[in-house]
């Protein structure tokens, strides 16, 4: 109920905002606008020099505008809002046929970073609500005994899904391993899921033989150069994130997980490997940069702490189990951290928000639903909101 209201919330606010196109979204934006003007499709994703991520996203926002370019800027974000609501929607039925409470779906109102990439223009909610629907059809795959039917669905929903989550972000690819684990339920499952990821990579790889790599040929520096930092930091954003959705995944494998958080914070006070920056634009409201520079040192403290802390109860958890989608969604969620090492130019926390989906369904176990829920909603919602309006007052 109480993430229900975070929902309404969320699309009450984007629907008050009158706000043009900014920050980020104006790339985007123009790349739909490019596709107007553009002499040729092939032309037009050659001539990326502006985004990395794939030509999904755009093409749907000029399909939003009618294919005259970029749709208004409230049609882009209650696009982004909708597909929120969407992969809510997928990811519940996904509990559902697992066995667990289809409302820990709802969990993703609890996440800040989802705020943001929801409210604004940007990628993210595309690329995870395909990720969403190929998980779907994994599970659907390896439920769907000798029903042609069910068969034939769960094939379309890997495949499209697949096909939208790569196109989208092509980071996806690095969850691929993830989904085939989650479709094979027995040894004669395997090659039917396979065809059904290959069919879906099928955009991508067209993509890849125009651009000779898996970014457009003006940006092929993004792949140049690697990161190691940049997946701890992934990881460290998503043990974050397990926090405010299970705490009692923490509480459970708690020897290890204070063991972790305790090196981790020992270690990089020692060799300041890593100093990870959040609430940046939010810290302008407290109004003096001595508070915001003590918020932000805390924060960094747990956000590094959280990192080795979500590892450690990870292998813990998973050394207790046999259960074949929990170790498919950590292969999935390792696999989209360590794909952050890839991208060595730069690293934002909004990068933890594409592996949701699949930390929520590795969390089902341990998410509970009693009161102390409603206050991590509160908190994670609320905190969201803040860093979205902070967006919208501070962001150029």
């Amino acid at each position: 109920m109480v993430s229900g209201v975070a929902y309404a919330i969320m699309l009450g606010y984007v629907l008050t905002r009158s706000r043009g196109y900014f920050w980020d979204e104006v790339f985007h934006a123009s790349r739909a606008n490019d596709l107007a003007t553009s002499a040729s499709f092939r032309d037009w994703l050659l001539d990326d020099r502006i985004v990395a991520p794939g030509p999904l996203h755009a093409q749907l926002l000029f399909t939003a505008s009618g294919w005259h370019g970029a749709p208004l800027p409230l049609v882009g974000r209650l696009i982004n809002t909708g597909l929120l609501g969407a992969t809510i929607a997928v990811l519940a039925w996904v509990q559902l046929r697992i066995g667990k409470r289809p409302v820990a779906a709802m969990a993703m109102m609890m996440v800040p970073m989802v705020w943001v990439v929801s409210g604004l223009t940007l990628t993210e909610p595309l690329s995870f609500f395909g990720a969403t629907v190929a998980l779907a059809g994994a599970v659907l795959w390896s439920q769907r005994e000798s029903d042609r039917s069910r068969a034939a669905m769960a094939f379309a929903l890997l495949a499209s899904g697949t096909a939208i989550a790569t196109a989208t972000r092509q980071t996806y690819l690095a969850a691929v391993p993830g989904l085939w684990l989650a479709a094979v339920e027995k040894r004669r499952d395997w090659g039917g899921a396979l065809a059904g990821i290959v069919v879906g990579l099928v955009p991508l790889a067209l993509l890849v033989a125009v651009w000779h790599g898996l970014v457009a040929p003006q940006l092929a520096y993004v792949e140049r150069g690697v990161a190691p930092l940049h997946a701890y930091l992934a990881f460290s954003f998503t043990g974050v994130v397990a926090l405010l959705i299970a705490p009692r995944f923490y509480w459970e494998h708690r020897r290890v997980a204070l063991v972790g958080a305790a090196a981790a914070i020992i270690v990089n006070g020692l060799g300041r490997l890593v100093e990870p920056t959040t609430l940046t634009s939010v810290q302008r409201f407290l109004g003096h940069p001595a508070v915001g520079h003590a918020i932000e040192k805390v924060a960094g403290a747990v956000i590094v702490a959280a990192g080795a802390a979500f590892i450690a109860a990870m292998i813990a958890a998973l050394s207790r189990s046999r259960d074949r989608l929990l170790w498919a969604a950590a292969l999935a969620i390792t696999g989209l951290s360590v794909a952050c090492a890839g991208v060595a130019q730069l690293f934002s926390s909004r990068y933890a928000v594409m592996a949701v989906p699949f930390l929520i369904v590795f969390l089902a176990p341990w998410i509970d639903f009693g009161r102390w829920a409603i206050a991590r909603v509160v908190c994670g919602s609320g905190l969201g909101l803040a860093i979205l309006h902070s967006y919208y007052v501070y962001a150029s």
